[in-house]
């Protein structure tokens, strides 16, 4: 009776680990899906196994996905972003890797991977500094669709200054 028992066990842990290792095999950064009779496809983005394509100075942008109602972007920034502004949409930051300081308005905050930032149209905002060797790596999200003419930079000096 024990023996069957213990085999029972046995057969079910190596079962349950050879899903586990399965599970973890690499999956691509990229999925896309077709809903059957739609021509929309659903994608499905791994952006902390994204890596820059290329070599850049300071700032390097790829475009995940954009419609009219937004634009998705993976940013790393090495240095920092000019303070600016955004006449017409609203961005939403999420940090996926190394930290910084950012200025929002008046508000210099300290960021780290997991922050999330949402920056209402108008706002004056900025990296102002990047810590380490890592560059940062975010998720931009910008509503409505983004195709860069309502980025207005603005002077270092105005940064801490009200932007209505």
């Amino acid at each position: 009776m024990y023996t069957s028992y213990y085999l029972h066990s046995f057969l079910l842990f190596l079962l349950f680990f050879s899903l586990t290792a399965c599970a973890q095999k690499s999956v691509p950064q990229k999925k896309e899906t077709t809903q059957e009779n739609s021509s929309a496809k659903a994608t499905i983005f791994q952006p902390k196994r994204m890596l820059a394509s290329e070599d850049y100075d300071n700032i390097k942008v790829e475009k995940l996905h954009s419609d009219s109602l937004g634009s998705t972007f993976v940013i790393w920034v090495k240095k920092g972003v000019k303070a600016h502004r955004h006449l017409e949409h609203t961005e939403q930051v999420y940090i996926l890797e190394g930290s910084g300081q950012m200025v929002i308005e008046q508000d210099t905050t300290y960021i780290h991977p997991g922050d999330w930032i949402v920056i209402p149209k108008g706002v004056v905002h900025a990296v102002t500094e990047v810590y380490g060797s890592r560059p940062l790596k975010v998720i931009s999200i910008q509503t409505p669709e983004f195709l860069g003419k309502d980025r207005v930079f603005v002077e270092e000096k105005d940064l801490n200054k009200s932007a209505k």
